[in-house]
């Protein structure tokens, strides 16, 4: 019988040959290639979840990279690499742009090289970057491949920061189909677990190293077999572990809060069509006062009146606060001692006084008086859609409706609203910043999120969406009540769960319960810190695996 390490010799052996094939490669070939193997790693993000891809994928990055002999030939190919990704990924970026074809349409050749091409120098950085590292220090395998991971993660973070962010496809998200690994995100956030992830993608290919000699490669591969052993281990225990706290979670809700979801449905061609403005301000009051469907658990005997209804966002395509008319209709359709929470424009100056108009992306809590009890305004805006960048250069307008850029609030906020817990709510896709939803000097007990997907029809990106929203409520152990204009809205308790939801581009409400905050996670009381914590362990691993390397070498 074949001990275990003559049958991992056997593995790398066979291995080798194709490792040595593909890093090979040169010019055009390894850049499509590159390009390929970006687009498949896509295939791992939701709503597929098919983990073979960016697995494959990774494995044959590294061998690729391996037969790079410069930086900037490093460079070129995580650009390739990045490319295909994003290009896979965010293709449904260009459906938001088309709504509005007779203005746009000229743009989306350019969002499709741009908007890829753009995000794909953060991963073309860090790999010129780890390239430049183990060509310089010779870096053992081992310990170059947690390098790998680490640059690969600070790239990840620094693209959800710089020129306001957009940490959209986190290699965290992969995760989406396992819910027991996705907890990991309540201990190290999302970024922490994208470290992870890439180093349990990447480390099997410390078995078989195309570059160096074959006594070196002897040498080696009980130490690679090692590393794959320890990161096998720290996946299943994470993945026990994350099981048994959904095992052990159990669901509560807040006493005496019934909320009403809505989901109108309205075509994004129609939203901001003004001979259609009075119809679809009736379907939201019509949908608000309808007879609801009862929550699991009830029955028409026993369902909770409703306390509270939620809009989508914008789904007040008027200046809710300067419209007394449409002010009172939803005030005469909100609860007794209620608020219905709506998503609207809302502006300032423009007036006789000449002063300037300035716009925000808003929520705002109205009571059954007629009362607008309190404002959020959206914190992240959309470059392009909500504003354009550097607007005295730039020649086009933006996509949503209007010519006046949004300007932004001041969030993360917590609203303290009547008949409700404390409430952070995130408009769009703030949802999707690890790390920045809630305000921690003044605690929130749930999450709200209003949206509209229906810019994105029925492509990829409203599933990505929502799942962005799940590890915002497992990292900061709140429920997230989602309303999103044509889906997919949901219920999502704190451990990430989908209590209920309505499909995409369906029509209709969700009456529920508020679900009970869990107990805070680690990530909820130290943020980052947590994540700098698992960075300086990873730095100390690679360290200590690169000492430990170079002691067994000596010794040959």
């Amino acid at each position: 019988m074949r001990s275990p390490l003559a049958a991992l010799t056997g593995v790398q052996t066979a291995g080798h040959r194709l490792a040595t094939r593909v890093a090979s490669m040169t010019g055009w070939k390894r850049q499509v290639l590159a390009v390929v193997l970006g687009a498949i790693a896509a295939l791992g993000f939701a709503p597929y979840h098919f983990l073979l891809a960016p697995f494959l994928s990774f494995m044959l990055l590294i061998w690729l990279l391996d037969g790079c002999r410069m930086p900037r030939s490093a460079f070129a190919t995580g650009w390739s690499f990045g490319f295909g990704q994003f290009l896979a990924g965010l293709y449904w970026v260009t459906q938001g742009i088309v709504v509005f074809s007779d203005q746009l349409f000229w743009f989306v050749p350019i969002v499709l090289i741009i908007l890829p091409g753009g995000l794909a120098l953060f991963p073309a950085t860090a790999i010129a970057l780890y390239k430049w590292i183990i060509r310089k220090y010779g870096v053992s395998r081992v310990a170059s491949l947690i390098i790998f991971a680490l640059l690969w993660v600070a790239a990840e973070w620094l693209r959800g920061h710089v020129l306001s962010g957009f940490p959209w496809n986190l290699m965290a998200t992969i995760w989406g189909d396992s819910p027991g690994v996705l907890q990991t995100v309540s201990l190290v956030g999302a970024y922490g677990l994208s470290l992870l992830t890439v180093f349990w993608l990447i480390i099997l290919s410390s078995l078989i190293d195309p570059t160096p000699a074959p006594d070196h490669r002897r040498a080696r591969i009980g130490q690679a077999a090692m590393a794959v052993i320890m990161a096998m281990l720290s996946f299943v225990a994470l993945g026990l572990w994350g099981g048994h706290r959904l095992a052990m979670a159990t669901v509560s809700f807040v006493p005496d809060v019934q909320i009403r979801i809505l989901q109108p449905n309205i075509p994004q061609q129609d939203k901001w069509a003004r001979d259609k403005r009075e119809a679809n301000l009736q379907l939201h009051l019509t949908m608000q006062t309808a007879p609801g469907q009862t929550a699991p658990g009830q029955t028409a005997s026993n369902a909770a009146p409703i306390t509270h209804v939620i809009w989508p966002e914008t789904s007040a395509s008027f200046f809710l606060d300067r419209s007394p008319r449409e002010l009172s209709l939803i005030a005469k359709a909100t609860p007794a001692k209620g608020l219905t929470l709506v998503g609207t424009p809302r502006r300032s100056g423009g007036g006789d006084g000449g002063d300037q108009i300035q716009l925000w992306n808003s929520l705002q809590a109205v009571d059954e008086g007629g009362e607008i009890v309190a404002t959020y305004d959206k914190t992240h805006l959309v470059p392009l859609g909500e504003y354009v960048p550097l607007r005295g250069i730039l020649p086009f307008a933006k996509a949503v409706y209007g010519e006046t850029d949004y300007s932004a609030g001041s969030g993360p906020v917590t609203l303290h609203l009547p008949g409700l817990p404390p409430v952070s709510p995130l408009i769009c896709y703030e949802s999707i910043f690890p790390g920045a939803v809630v305000n921690r000097q003044d605690p929130a007990a749930w999450l709200l999120n209003i949206t509209n997907d229906a810019w994105f029809g029925t492509s990829t990106g409203p599933y990505q969406h929502l799942l962005a929203a799940r590890l915002r409520a497992i990292e900061e152990g709140l429920p997230l009540i989602r309303s999103a204009a044509s889906g997919i809205s949901a219920v999502i308790d704190p451990w990430g769960r989908i209590l209920t939801s309505l499909p995409l581009v369906t029509r209709g409400s969700i009456d529920t319960g508020l679900p009970q905050p869990a107990p805070p996670t680690i990530y909820a009381r130290f943020a980052d810190r947590s994540l700098l914590a698992l960075f300086v362990g990873f730095a100390l691993l690679a360290s200590v695996t690169e000492i430990r390397t170079r002691r067994r070498m000596k010794a040959l």
